[in-house]
């Protein structure tokens, strides 16, 4: 599907009355996913980073990729925003896209630009993509990986960071990122918590990972019949 520029995954979600069952709309899953994923990534700026950021850099050009930065370019727009693509030609049709948006996007060459201070990678590498230390002044968000056996960011450099997630049951099955870096779930905070307690940390440095969940779909859902 890559090769022919469509999505990797297709679906429908269909919204039916919780007391009668009877279905009330379809959404288009791909979509869903893609938007939703990327409000929480959003979530996760507003909660754990101070003030609005300068730069982003998003990782992956796929479409993961596209609703992030989508997302900045509507909350942020005098952020600058850089992308890092597999290959040349996948960050020019990338950069081309958005463009067209009014959105300008930068390509990234080689390491992340100093002055980013939140990094997202939205890829399904089975290796990490982003291998830089961990900074106090810079959030890294993972939304890409979503089985054990891939992992979008170093092992350092998750040990180094105060780990929040989306759902914790979900990120112990299948956030390889976190299993391959081996780290102590004690210390693991869900993003709901950090809404209803607080974002409250050390101060150090902070990795948000999602793997996705029902419960944000439902979410969604509940968001678009609000908008009928």
């Amino acid at each position: 599907n890559t090769a022919l520029g469509m999505p990797t995954i297709f679906g429908a979600v269909t919204v039916c009355n919780g007391a009668t069952g009877q279905p009330e709309f379809i959404l288009d899953g791909p979509t869903v996913t893609g938007r939703r994923t990327a409000a929480l990534s959003m979530l996760g700026v507003r909660l754990f980073h101070p003030g609005a950021p300068r730069a982003f850099l998003v990782i992956g050009t796929g479409q993961q990729a596209r609703f992030h930065a989508q997302a900045i370019g509507q909350l942020y727009p005098s952020a600058t925003l850089y992308v890092k693509g597999r290959t040349e030609a996948s960050e020019q049709a990338f950069r081309a896209h958005f463009a067209q948006a009014g959105v300008d996007v930068t390509p990234a060459h080689g390491a992340a630009p100093k002055e980013v201070d939140v990094v997202i990678a939205a890829t399904t590498s089975k290796t990490p993509v982003y291998d830089e230390a961990a900074r106090k002044d810079r959030l890294v968000i993972g939304v890409g990986a979503f089985t054990p056996d891939a992992a979008e960011i170093a092992q350092d450099t998750v040990r180094a960071s105060c780990v929040f997630v989306d759902d914790f049951a979900a990120a112990r099955e299948e956030a390889g990122d976190l299993l391959q870096a081996g780290v102590d779930w004690a210390n693991v905070r869900t993003i709901g918590s950090a809404v209803t307690d607080g974002a409250a940390h050390d101060g150090g440095p902070v990795l948000l990972k999602t793997v996705g969940s029902g419960a944000w779909d439902l979410a969604a859902c509940r968001v678009a019949r609000q908008m009928r």
